[in-house]
């Protein structure tokens, strides 16, 4: 029961704090040179985009990353609208914490555009003959989220290894 919590609990930290807390960032403390709100805004918006392509199984509604995109833009708008004007920001950061906010937009920019592509890639099916199955679940619309030719976003690919032994029966 244990391990049931602490699996929920990263899920609530990955899918609502993190994104919360990334467009809160964004919302009430924006970069203060044009070079540092741009790779925040960037960085913010691969890092929830990556974040809707890759754990689709564990978003606990299936609008909540659509719900994120639009508050990502509004958030954008309202940091590129509100300031007295992008003209008058400089471009390079000065001191600690505007070079802090262009470190962490540029990490989150990396692994988001790193994710983000990874999830991409396996959009098409696996490199495998493909078999028809019948649907087990009858009548009905159901989301398939856990499918495609890479691991980052079919984690059931991994059963094609025939190096391990538990996985050499089903070939």
């Amino acid at each position: 029961m244990k391990r049931d919590g602490a699996i929920l609990l990263t899920i609530l930290l990955v899918q609502i704090a993190i994104p919360i807390g990334l467009l809160a960032w964004l919302s009430v403390v924006q970069a203060a040179s044009v070079s540092g709100l741009a790779v925040q805004i960037a960085g913010i918006g691969a890092f929830l985009f990556a974040l809707s392509r890759v754990a689709q199984w564990a978003v606990p509604v299936w609008w909540l990353p659509l719900v994120y995109g639009g508050l990502w833009l509004a958030a954008a708008a309202l940091a590129l609208g509100v300031r007295p004007g992008i003209s008058a920001l400089p471009f390079w950061p000065s001191g600690g914490w505007g070079w802090t906010t262009v470190v962490l937009g540029t990490m989150l920019m990396a692994v988001g555009v790193w994710f983000g592509g990874q999830a991409l890639s396996g959009r098409t099916p696996p490199p495998v003959e493909v078999v028809d199955i019948s649907n087990p679940f009858g009548v009905g619309h159901f989301l398939v989220a856990s499918a495609g030719s890479h691991a980052i976003v079919n984690h059931h690919l991994r059963t094609l290894d025939q190096t391990e032994e538990r996985f050499r029966r089903w070939h």
